[in-house]
This record gives structure tokens, sequence and C-alpha cells, in this order.
């Protein structure tokens, strides 16, 4: 297995991908949200996808969270990690208006020796028009 820090590094960078807008998460986690009047949601991505009772994964959401499973494979491959080095996947999502782009994503994961390592990133988007 590689270093604590690379996987620290895994946490971060998946973080990012969701966060932006290649994964195309944010608009279907912020519809849900929003349906179910919540403002966070934690989502299970591995060992399966699942995420609480108050919170309805839709089919497109579910596809685009297969998508991000894959490249969450790619990340842990280049940092020199095997997937049987990780027992789950986890994100936490929160935001803090619903279909905007100021949200926090915080993954985290759980290592076949039980070590939980976890990375955050916290978007605020200023808005100086005002």
């Amino acid at each position: 297995m590689a270093t604590w820090k690379r996987l620290r590094s895994v946490t971060q960078s998946f973080s990012h991908h969701l966060q932006s807008g290649l994964s195309f998460i944010q608009p279907h986690v912020s519809d849900e949200l929003r349906r179910n009047e919540i403002y966070a949601v934690e989502i299970s991505l591995l060992p399966s996808i699942a995420a609480s009772e108050t919170f309805t994964i839709s089919d497109s959401l579910a596809l685009v969270l297969q998508d991000s499973i894959l490249m969450f494979r790619r990340i842990l491959a280049k940092e020199g990690f095997s997937e049987t080095d990780v027992v789950s996947l986890s994100v936490r999502i929160e935001q803090k208006e619903y279909l905007s782009r100021d949200s926090k994503i915080v993954t985290a994961i759980v290592t076949e020796n039980g070590r939980v390592v976890s990375g955050m990133v916290d978007y605020i988007i200023y808005d100086n028009r005002k």
C-alpha cells in the first residue's frame, strides 16, 4: 500500500472532482436536497451506493455517481493504491443554498485495516456585483 499522505491526496482529488462541473453531481444533488428540504447529505459510494432514507437517489444521480466511482478508481490507481486497500468510500455534500456552487464536500475512505482518511473541499463563491 502507498503512503497515508498519498491516500489523503486521493480524498482531496476526489472531493475536487465532485465539486467541479466535470462530475455534474452538483445540480442533481441540489435538486434532491431541495426536494427533500435538507441542506446536507452523506452518500456511500463503496461498497454500494446508498444514502439516508430522507434523500432519494434519482436514476440520473445514480448514473453520475457511477461515473464518479470510476474516476475515484482512476485517482486511487494513479496514487499507487489498489481497490482492495479501500473498504468503503463516502461523501458528505453540504450546500448553504439550493442550486448553488457554494458547497462543502468531504470524502472519507475506510481502509482495509480500519483507518479513516478524509479530505475536504469548501468552495465559497463571492458575488462582487452587489
